[in-house]
């Protein structure tokens, strides 16, 4: 056998890249961002894996499905932080800091109040304005927490973080390389640079969130919930998420809707709905949606239309049959025009009476205008039943939650056009993730072709 004596030094590899290629880098860059990007308030304190990690892979796969829901959330929980903290601030409580204001309304803090201990009932979260309502009322003496006790809660993997900006920064940089280079960029390409956009926009909301905090502090209430509660004429058996949520709860149409769409998907798929006692929840859900004040709406509205307008990119891009870059734009289209109408639809639907006395139109009534509160007051104002009435089709089409809370009732002129809209939505979303797979089977010379960086570094 003849030896090949012919011997070789480095190597460079071929200056070409595979569709797998494609594939692994644009859902390793997804996994990644999304994983390190999401932060889970604070899990039950139930046993088991699924109470530990129940937020972070609802919050996990939320965002990889719709990550403008995700952005919604994360723009709430920062407004309410700001909030409480320019609350905490007038009060004189200086110390507190935004950080402060996220590890308390992530629960962070859990109440063992005197009554409720002798009873043997767990312990539940307060967030910062009920943790004032009772500091207000002598009932305690607001916690002193500093930033070095939540930094030794908080359990973010700091290596996993480090590795997705480093992949997010390259994937970034290689595209806007091809651009550069007039070489083909996919339509899978284009998705994920637009979860880079927005994941990155949600990581800034989240920027003073502590991450994977989980456990929270127990603090001590010598007084008894069951006199708090009979003080203020109501009972631990209200449709808020704990005792206290008579306090500061407020529904609106997204958290309205929200519900609803999460009640049908499980009568859909669980053929059932459990009814979860409000008294046993023994952590605030990580996927809220909080009412943003005027001016958080006004300052972020772009960032959603903006996400949406990238699939526009792909307008003239050569795809393997004319029907599916048809479709493409008619997704397109319907992504930009939902996510743009629904803020606008969504801000009327809250700031309509505002905005008309602007303009010097008549105030309306604050019951036409929305329907928050505590009790059944405002619902029976507007004309709908109370949960223990008999409920007709269209009583069942305003309230579709478990337990029929009042302050999740949707008119129907609202709910039908959200409705119409959120089932295109999804169907364009769907579509495009298909389209995204299916057009890897035909795709031009130039999508295999790597970036030439060499002519780069000649400029240094």
């Amino acid at each position: 056998m003849e030896v090949d004596t012919v011997r070789h030094g480095w190597q460079s590899g071929p200056d070409f890249r595979g569709t797998y290629d494609i594939v692994k880098t644009c859902l390793g860059t997804v996994v990644l961002l999304c994983w390190s990007s999401v932060c889970p308030n604070v899990p039950s304190q139930k046993k088991g894996l699924w109470h530990k990690f129940s937020g972070k892979i609802q919050l996990f796969f939320l965002s990889m499905l719709g990550p403008d829901f995700i952005f919604a959330t994360a723009l709430g929980q920062l407004n309410e932080a700001w909030r409480a903290k320019k609350i905490l601030h007038k009060q004189g409580y200086t110390e507190w800091t935004l950080r402060h204001c996220f590890f308390v309304n992530m629960g962070g803090i859990h109440l063992e109040f005197r009554d409720r201990k002798q009873n043997g009932l767990p312990t539940f979260p307060a967030d910062v304005d009920q943790l004032l309502y009772l500091v207000r009322n002598n009932y305690m003496s607001l916690p002193t927490i500093t930033q070095a006790d939540i930094d030794d809660r908080n359990k973010a993997d700091s290596f996993t973080r480090a590795i997705a900006i480093i992949q997010t920064t390259w994937f970034t940089v290689n595209i806007f390389g091809r651009i550069a280079q007039d070489l083909f960029v996919t339509t899978m390409e284009l998705t994920t640079l637009s979860f880079v956009f927005l994941m990155t926009c949600c990581s800034i909301c989240w920027w003073h969130k502590p991450m994977d905090i989980p456990r929270p502090f127990i603090v001590p209430v010598y007084a008894d919930l069951s006199g708090i509660l009979a003080q203020e004429h109501t009972s631990a058996k209200s449709f808020g998420l704990t005792p206290l949520s008579f306090i500061n709860r407020k529904e609106w149409l997204a958290s309205q809707f929200w519900a609803c769409c999460i009640h049908v998907l499980r009568k859909i798929i669980f053929k059932s709905s459990t009814i979860t006692k409000p008294t046993e929840a023994d952590h605030f859900p990580s996927i809220s949606f909080h009412e943003p004040d005027l001016k958080w709406e006004l300052t972020a509205g772009w960032v959603v239309p903006a996400y949406s307008a990238m699939f526009m990119i792909a307008w003239n891009f050569p795809f393997p049959t004319a029907t599916e870059c048809l479709l493409w734009r008619i997704s397109a289209i319907i992504t930009l025009a939902v996510l743009t109408l629904l803020p606008i639809l969504a801000f009327w639907q809250q700031h309509r009476v505002s905005v008309a006395s602007w303009f010097g139109f008549k105030k309306a009534s604050e019951a036409e205008n929305t329907i928050h509160g505590n009790d059944y007051g405002d619902i029976v104002e507007l004309g709908f039943p109370q949960p223990n009435q008999h409920m007709g089709l269209l009583d069942r089409l305003r309230n579709m939650s478990a337990n029929k809370d009042p302050l999740l009732v949707i008119r129907i002129r609202v709910w039908i056009p959200f409705a119409a809209m959120a089932a295109l939505y999804c169907i364009a979303r769907l579509y495009i993730l298909i389209e995204d797979i299916a057009g890897l089977r035909s795709l031009p010379q130039s999508t295999f072709q790597t970036v030439t960086w060499n002519q780069y570094w000649s400029l240094f």
